[in-house]
């Protein structure tokens, strides 16, 4: 019977946290311990597992903390250790859409002294990982927790084949991320161009190819010029291509695709 309650409150977590933004998830540690007890151990991986079978996580930060007893320098290293442990196992089965940024320890957290907590328990909650979660937005391209480096593949960016003529479907995307962009003023971002790979007579063929006037560059910069004729400021853009180097694997018309990378957010 315990068993299918702590199902059923997983299945209603997953259910529920779907139309939020985040969520956090903590998991406690023992004094000057960097693995968990097995008790605790279960619940992170059931936790884990309903994460995975999400669609729409996007990202995954994982911070550590150590209470304040001893040395500063050894309870840095300590939380560090402690969020590398849960890390790897979420990596075992986080989904391959899912990013999951490097492990961060914080270090001790003070003894608060207006908390209603005795210092014990203070101290048992500042053992502690925290698992937050954020959820991709689908009404959004550049949601609101990107941050420099990320990258954005812009899904239905599509153009008639060897051309950098959009087809009509298009538009709509463009006109979105104009409004995102005006909108989200600090950031900076690099279109990226990209085409299936070349084959070596292709590369071989001046005709076909030229590297400074290749198609991939040519269509990020068509969409360069478009977010520019709507009022984005070209300082904050730039444009790149990457012709064929960067296949995704998949079917073709997925390689030729142009994305996103943010380059800075101005302060």
């Amino acid at each position: 019977m315990k068993n299918w309650l702590i199902i059923f409150s997983f299945i209603f977590c997953c259910s529920s946290i779907i139309a939020q933004k985040e969520i956090k998830f903590s998991t406690y540690f023992k004094t000057n311990k960097a693995n968990l007890r097995l008790s605790d151990f279960s619940r992170l991986t059931r936790y884990i597992d309903s994460i995975s079978k999400l669609k729409n996580v996007g990202k995954i930060k994982v911070f550590g903390y150590c209470d304040d007893v001893g040395e500063e320098a050894n309870n840095l290293m300590l939380s560090q250790k402690r969020s590398e442990f849960v890390s790897e196992q979420i990596k075992v089965k986080a989904n391959k859409q899912t990013v999951l940024f490097s492990p961060v320890g914080k270090g001790e957290l003070p003894i608060d002294d207006e908390s209603d907590f005795s210092v014990s328990e203070q101290r048992k909650k500042n053992r502690r990982v925290d698992i937050i979660v954020y959820f991709n937005d689908k009404n959004q391209i550049i949601d609101d927790y990107h941050e420099k480096g990320d990258k954005i593949i812009l899904d239905n960016v599509l153009f008639q084949g060897g051309k950098t003529v959009f087809l009509p479907r298009t538009d709509f995307v463009l006109h979105k991320l104009v409004k995102e962009l005006k909108e989200k003023k600090k950031l900076h971002i690099q279109l990226q161009g990209h085409i299936n790979e070349l084959k070596p007579q292709q590369m071989a063929d001046s005709t076909l190819y030229r590297p400074e006037d290749n198609l991939s560059t040519r269509r990020a910069k068509k969409v360069y010029d478009f977010l520019i004729s709507n009022g984005i400021d070209k300082e904050r853009l730039s444009y790149i291509g990457f012709e064929g180097k960067f296949p995704l694997g998949t079917y073709p018309q997925y390689n030729r695709r142009v994305e996103i990378e943010i380059t800075d957010i101005k302060e």
